[in-house]
């Protein structure tokens, strides 16, 4: 009975003993199933933390992409804008220097052709003042003849000529001075540029005497009118008439007169200039020759003549 009873107990304790054991073994599953609960929820709690810090370092780095590129935008229409000013304010500045210089060069323009249209309207009224002037100042007709014998002597070639003036202009001639000069005539290619000069030079002493004055010094003569004739001995002295005899092989003695003038409303000096040639008459053609100044002899008036010089044979102005 004890037996059975003792095995009763030991059974009861050993169950207690079992109940005790999976109770324990229960409470260590049950702390091990909350441990690792733990530990996932700590895992996982870790593993959401670094997927947030990698979602906002991701966050922070997309934001700071999208800053720099912002900055890079913001930039790039900075200097596009920049630029644009720039090239802007360039083309306004062309365009204003291009307006100013049109603009200069209109008023160039505009200045040259006004100055062109004074120019124009001076010249007109000077060409009408001079017409005016030509058509009422006096002009001094000249009228060149031989008196007496034409002498070849130990002084050289020597003949006088009588000089009339008449005025056919409209108003008074004063002031005037005449000048007569009796050189070998110029020969060849240059004979025209030194008749020309020969004439010239004894005008423009002439034209020096009058504008010097005083008109009471000279002659005056009205309009429709003519002066006294004046007779006016000339001579080629003997070397120079030996020197173109060398030269050319004979001589033949050119008349220069020169008469110079002014209106007495004007003291502006005009001239008339008559250039002869004076020739000898040759008996058996009736040519007119020069003259040979190695022997002296006289020529009468019927002997030679006084022909107008075919260059610059008359002058006035």
């Amino acid at each position: 009975m004890n037996e059975w009873y003792h095995r009763i107990l030991e059974g009861q304790r050993q169950r207690r003993e079992d109940e005790e054991r999976k109770k324990r073994e229960a409470a260590l599953d049950e702390r091990e199933t909350r441990r690792e609960g733990r530990e996932t929820r700590l895992l996982l709690a870790a593993i959401a933390s670094a997927l947030i810090a990698v979602l906002a370092a991701a966050a922070a780095f997309w934001q700071g992409y999208e800053s720099h590129e912002a900055r890079k935008d913001a930039q790039r229409d900075f200097e596009t804008t920049r630029k644009d000013a720039t090239a802007s304010a360039a083309q306004a500045r062309q365009d204003a220097l291009d307006t100013i210089q049109q603009q200069l060069a209109a008023q160039h323009e505009l200045r040259d052709q006004t100055a062109r249209s004074a120019k124009a309207a001076e010249a007109s009224a000077a060409t009408a003042a001079r017409a005016l002037t030509a058509s009422q100042r006096p002009w001094l007709k000249m009228e060149v003849t031989s008196a007496g014998t034409l002498d070849i002597d130990d002084r050289g070639i020597t003949m006088h000529i009588p000089v009339l003036l008449r005025n056919i202009g409209k108003s008074i001639a004063t002031g005037i001075r005449t000048h007569a000069q009796l050189i070998p005539a110029p020969t060849g290619s240059a004979a025209f540029r030194e008749t020309t000069t020969a004439r010239d030079r004894l005008c423009s002493e002439a034209k020096s005497e009058v504008a010097e004055g005083p008109d009471s010094n000279g002659q005056s003569i009205f309009f429709d009118s003519e002066g006294t004739t004046t007779t006016w001995g000339v001579t080629i002295r003997k070397k120079d008439a030996a020197r173109a005899f060398e030269h050319d092989g004979s001589v033949i003695p050119m008349v220069i007169v020169c008469t110079a003038y002014h209106a007495t409303y004007d003291s502006e000096v005009h001239s008339t200039a008559r250039v002869l040639l004076v020739l000898q008459t040759d008996p058996s053609t009736g040519a007119g020759v020069g003259f040979s100044p190695t022997r002296q002899v006289s020529f009468q008036p019927s002997e030679y003549s006084l022909v107008p010089a075919f260059s610059a044979g008359l002058f006035a102005d």
